[in-house]
């Protein structure tokens, strides 16, 4: 049995053999998510007044470079989504993202198959802002149960110093909160500072395996310990030494000559 997101206490041990099954969390993180059932101002006065003027010159630095006015746009319908995916799929393929690790928005046939019918079901938005009527960021976020979900953002890097990100997922958090539809803005595991800029909420998750006690299972998860131990060291080393970020631009250098 394999169950994503599980509730966890930061104390929980990473492999654990009982007497019917082995529970082994192959990964754990803090999963940050947004009450929704509130209004925007009452989300915004829950931030520091150093993030609120963080968030604040951001947006007007855009505004100010887009001759006062922020060009954003909602889809909603499968028609609108299949325009929202064309433009988002050009974004898409200038971030280093794409590039390096194929993670932008995908584009085969059985996702664009998912995503016209979550637009027939009401289930899907999309966001796209614009510079000089150019689009540089998109934001896909699919709907389950009042639960909106983030899935896919993305930007031109040629305008990171413009913060699109930000400001685009500003834009669709205040009219998600004007929809006064949902419960829960969700951004699913793993971290960074976008997700901890916004996030008002966490709660500390893994996921979790549940195997049946036998001899072949036990070797394969302390071999899969073994190996993720010698991982972590290897990061630990390397930000210890002030590496990581220094690879990290390094890998966007690599992708800005390319």
């Amino acid at each position: 049995v394999y169950r994503s997101s599980e509730p966890l206490s930061p104390a929980t041990p990473l492999l654990t053999v009982g007497k019917n099954h082995i529970r082994y969390v192959e990964s754990s993180f803090e999963h940050r998510f947004i009450d929704l059932r509130t209004d925007f101002e009452s989300y915004m006065a829950q931030f520091s007044g150093k993030t609120r003027s963080s968030i604040k010159r951001k947006v007007r630095k855009f505004k100010d470079a887009s001759n006062g006015e922020i060009e954003w746009s909602v889809h909603r319908s499968a028609t609108e989504m299949d325009r929202f995916h064309a433009l988002a799929s050009e974004i898409s393929k200038l971030t280093y993202q794409e590039k390096l690790f194929v993670a932008g928005i995908p584009t085969d046939a059985a996702f664009l198959d998912e995503m016209r019918a979550l637009a027939d079901a009401d289930a899907v938005r999309g966001f796209l802002l614009f510079l000089d009527g150019k689009p540089i960021s998109y934001l896909y976020l699919p709907i389950d149960n009042g639960r909106v979900i983030y899935d896919y953002l993305g930007f031109d890097p040629a305008c990171a110093k413009y913060s699109p990100g930000t400001v685009l997922q500003l834009l669709a958090l205040e009219l998600l909160f004007s929809e006064n539809t949902y419960q829960v803005f969700d951004f699913t595991e793993g971290d960074g500072a976008h997700k901890k800029l916004f996030s008002t909420n966490e709660r500390h998750c893994g996921n979790v395996f549940y195997l049946r006690p036998t001899i072949r299972n036990r070797l394969i998860l302390r071999l899969h310990l073994v190996v993720r131990w010698s991982s972590e060291f290897a990061n630990g080393v390397i930000v210890k030494l002030g590496l990581k970020e220094r690879l990290r631009q390094m890998l966007r250098g690599q992708f800005r000559k390319s």
